[in-house]
């Protein structure tokens, strides 16, 4: 079983890859509508707001795809500012995207994902691995190409496991980071290391971060998490421990702890948890452990 339609896994358009290589690209961008993005940020209201790159001019913004006809793009609203556009950016309103990625539709949730993850690719990528030389876009912004040694870079994904750790009893494990408000607490996460098999990662993260043992493992499914740019793969983990076997060190991870269906429910009613907004995959595996339980509010 795998969790579906997760907020930040819904395209409705098409990347079009191979027409990043389009002679004709440039004049289909001339004429996209555009989302603008700021850090973690997108323009929009309710909805997401777009641009007409008519209003853009000299500034070749980023191919995001095409979906029925109309071509999309994105650009980062440092580079409107440095064309000289702020009246454009003035009558922007810029939201937070963990805020607003399960309110959007699926083309305007592709879209938004894919332009935040490229912005972020874009903003901290300048100059070349092997040389230090600069790196000029193309390939509609997914391609640096070095202006000395001419070796190719491309967006980096970090890949990242996310799991939700059942006990023999049915109860989750939560843990709470120092860097979170008081709190607030999520499932277990953490980055791949080189070589490393996803459920070995499993494995090794709960164990590191709680002390606690994991058996068997299975895949729930994936998002992007572009935030600056990760891709969180989701798993559902048993073990044969107990309290007594959780270990933190106080440092990174302050807290953990096994709750059960109602005792996380009635906390998280009572304000004295805070649980992960429904646009990450921390809340789709846990709102899958308590579906048979009341709603988490």
């Amino acid at each position: 079983m795998t969790l579906m339609n997760l907020p930040l896994a819904r395209f409705a358009h098409d990347m079009d890859t191979e027409g990043r290589r389009d002679p004709d690209l440039a004049e289909r961008l001339a004429r996209s509508l555009v989302v603008v993005v700021r850090g973690e940020s997108v323009a929009a209201t309710d909805r997401l707001t777009l641009v007409s790159a008519a209003d853009l001019p000299d500034l070749p913004p980023s191919y995001l795809g095409t979906h029925e006809g109309q071509t999309y793009a994105s650009v980062r609203a440092e580079q409107v500012a440095r064309i000289g556009a702020a009246e454009l950016l003035e009558g922007l309103r810029m939201r937070d995207f963990r805020q607003i990625g399960t309110e959007l539709s699926d083309l305007e949730s592709g879209l938004a994902t894919s332009a935040l993850a490229l912005a972020a690719w874009q903003a901290s990528t300048g100059f070349c691995a092997s040389c230090s030389g600069k790196l000029a876009l193309r390939a509609g912004g997914w391609e640096g190409v070095c202006e000395s040694c001419g070796a190719i870079t491309y967006p980096r994904t970090d890949p990242c496991v996310i799991m939700a750790i059942r006990d023999r009893a049915g109860r989750i494990l939560l843990g709470r980071n120092a860097a979170w408000p008081q709190g607030r607490y999520s499932v277990i996460a953490g980055f791949i290391e080189a070589g490393e098999s996803l459920e070995h990662a499993v494995r090794r993260e709960v164990r590191e971060e709680t002390g606690i043992e994991v058996g068997e493992v299975a895949y729930r499914g994936s998002q992007a998490w572009p935030f600056p740019r990760s891709l969180m793969a989701g798993y559902a983990g048993w073990t044969e421990d107990t309290e007594a076997n959780i270990d933190v060190d106080g440092v990174e991870m302050v807290d953990a702890r096994f709750f059960a269906r109602d005792e996380l429910d009635d906390l998280v009613a009572r304000g004295e948890i805070a649980i992960p907004r429904p646009t990450s995959i921390a809340r789709a595996l846990i709102d899958e452990w308590a579906a048979e339980a009341p709603s988490l509010r």
